[in-house]
């Protein structure tokens, strides 16, 4: 019982803080602005009208929206609450005082009435000379003398308070813990925990597979490190619950559970990520393969219908469903790849421990099996993505992660025997 709760514990630790870190690289990662693109593009996904490739992943969007935007915890990021608290946007009396004693200690009134005059001469000389119309320029001089610096210099948290009230609607909801901002926000980081503790609850069962409890969680905070650092470069929405697709479909083939439940699995997972989907049906077919002289058996045919699925939901998703979504980027990026070395050393951190115990795949019936699906899949990333993006490459991290559990064992226990010997 004390083994399984120290399990649950690491991965909830380690999803807990990947939530985290992902309101502080994206949701919060320009402040207000990165908070207005968040809510503006989630509203045009699940109208259907965002760009590709993520509106192609269109579940993710889909259960925030119908979901996890309503799941009442509110994740607290310290960048965004001391923003709050320095506008004056908090109810608590002893945080607005502490950020008056910041504001003193740091710019105190002399210097900030230092400023305030130089601003005012820099109006006056620079900007209103430039509108000749007296209308427009008579609206300036009423915006500017609303916001009278003179507050500022003696109190800044009120100017910060009294700015923020007279922004558009949309901006101002980005200062409220109630508006459909924040909640659409908080359903982000509500979704990344949910769909990152399934992960590794599947990673673990995948890992109980092949080594034993100890390899095993040894391996569950290996993954943790590279999950964390997977979200360096902003993290899509669906990563988290494609791992979870992909996971779950590992697991099914390797039991060789009916191949109508991998089909289903695959047809609700097309929808969060159908190129992963598609490989998750070619380790199907490589596991399932029965050699040359069965090639038109029916085992053939099911792992044809399975690679079948993704392709055809692409299909439906590209021509049929979001038609008119473009995408916001290039397609392709070999070049990039190639010619700027930080892709190259962005990758290299991520894969070297699991490449560096590759010889174990021979060892293991299953890998030796399907590990060409591989090949494709990391030409696929190279060609049409950014490979610095590693998170790109966490169904590869999950798939090899036994084999690294394993060659470590294998390693270090040489190791311990020859310093006995």
């Amino acid at each position: 019982m004390r083994k399984k709760i120290f399990t649950l514990t690491v991965i909830f630790v380690i999803s807990a803080i990947s939530a985290l870190m992902s309101l502080w690289l994206n949701e919060d990662s320009y402040s207000v602005g990165s908070r207005l693109m968040i809510y503006y593009a989630h509203k045009d996904y699940c109208a259907g009208n965002g760009p590709a490739p993520n509106q192609y992943r269109y579940l993710s969007y889909f259960l925030v929206e119908k979901v996890f935007k309503n799941i009442p915890v509110r994740w607290k990021n310290d960048v965004h609450h001391n923003l709050l608290r320095w506008v004056g946007r908090t109810d608590n009396e002893q945080e607005i005082k502490e950020s008056r004693r910041n504001y003193d200690a740091f710019f105190p009134k002399e210097k900030r009435l230092e400023v305030a005059e130089n601003i005012k001469d820099y109006l006056k000389q620079s900007i209103f000379q430039h509108f000749s119309n007296p209308v427009l320029s008579g609206i300036l001089r009423g915006f500017v003398e609303s916001i009278s610096l003179d507050q500022w210099v003696e109190d800044p948290v009120e100017f910060f308070r009294i700015i923020t009230e007279k922004l558009p609607e949309d901006f101002r909801a980005v200062f409220d813990d109630t508006s459909e901002i924040s909640k659409i926000v908080n359903g982000y980081a509500n979704f990344r925990f949910t769909f990152s503790f399934i992960s590794l609850i599947l990673l673990y069962l995948w890992l109980k597979k092949f080594l034993n409890d100890y390899d095993t969680v040894l391996c569950m905070f290996i993954f943790g490190f590279f999950y964390l650092y997977s979200m360096r470069y902003f993290t899509q929405l669906e990563a988290p619950l494609a791992l979870s697709f992909f996971l779950a479909l590992l697991l099914l083939i390797h039991d060789r559970i009916n191949w109508l439940v991998v089909a289903l699995c695959l047809v609700v997972g097309s929808f969060a990520r159908s190129d992963h989907m598609l490989f998750a049906a070619v380790i199907y077919a490589l596991y399932n393969f029965a050699g040359w002289k069965k090639l038109f058996s029916k085992q053939t045919i099911k792992s044809a219908v399975l690679i079948f699925i993704p392709l055809v939901i692409t299909y439906l998703l590209i021509n049929i469903f979001f038609p008119n979504a473009r995408y916001y980027s290039k397609i392709w990026h070999i070049s990039e790849n190639f010619t700027n070395p930080w892709m190259l050393v962005g990758f290299g951190l991520f894969a070297a421990v699991p490449l560096f115990f590759a010889d174990e795949i021979k060892k293991v019936e299953f890998f030796r099996k399907t590990w060409l699906w591989m090949i494709p899949f990391f030409a696929m990333n190279v060609s049409l993505a950014r490979i610095a993006e590693v998170r790109l490459f966490l169904p590869m991290l999950a798939y090899l992660l036994p084999i690294t559990g394993l060659g470590m064992r294998s390693l270090l226990q040489r190791k311990l025997e020859d310093l006995h010997t």
